[in-house]
């Protein structure tokens, strides 16, 4: 195959920081809230989530092209399948629009809150929920078969890498 014979083409790889006081195993696990596990390419950020004494670090290198970005959401027949059923069909575009960060949790209306209620899903215009947004495209990433989602948060770009992708622990003394 043309990958075999030629070794001297590099992939563009991504390396990401995770930092937190107690660390699992490592594969990322799933979780309800962010499907996977948040990730940085900045130690720094990474490291600013520990807080305790004894935090732990680790890292995934991602191939560039497995690192799927939450923008591009609004153009996948599969993403608006998911959101459709999940959210209904009428709330596709405010979920999109939250997932993208083109519009904030904060100026979802009482009406716009409770057509997304009466599909079943616990929804307010409040942090978890956009904690539930960034999950949605940690999900959907999963789906399309990416290893790794770039989202928008106080950071800037975070990541959130899907469940079973491997990490590797680092030594972190504080």
């Amino acid at each position: 195959s043309l990958h075999d014979a030629l070794p001297i083409l590099k992939m563009a790889m991504t390396r990401l920081y995770h930092g937190g006081s107690k660390i699992e195993g490592n594969k990322v696990l799933k979780n309800d809230l962010f499907h996977g596990m948040f990730f940085s390419n900045d130690y720094d950020a990474a490291e600013s989530h520990i807080f305790t004494d004894k935090g732990e670090m680790c890292y995934v290198d991602i191939d560039d092209d497995d690192i799927y970005d939450a923008d591009e959401i609004p153009y996948e027949d599969i993403a608006y399948e998911y959101l459709s059923d999940k959210y209904g069909k009428d709330n596709v575009e405010l979920i999109t629009d939250l997932i993208t960060c083109q519009r904030s949790i904060y100026s979802v209306t009482d009406e716009e809150i409770e057509s997304i209620n009466n599909h079943g899903v616990g929804f307010d215009n409040d942090g978890e929920t956009d904690c539930q947004m960034q999950g949605e495209a940690a999900r959907i990433a999963d789906m399309l078969g990416y290893k790794a989602v770039a989202v928008k948060d106080e950071h800037g770009t975070s990541y959130i890498v899907v469940p079973g992708v491997e990490f590797t622990r680092m030594e972190y003394d504080g």
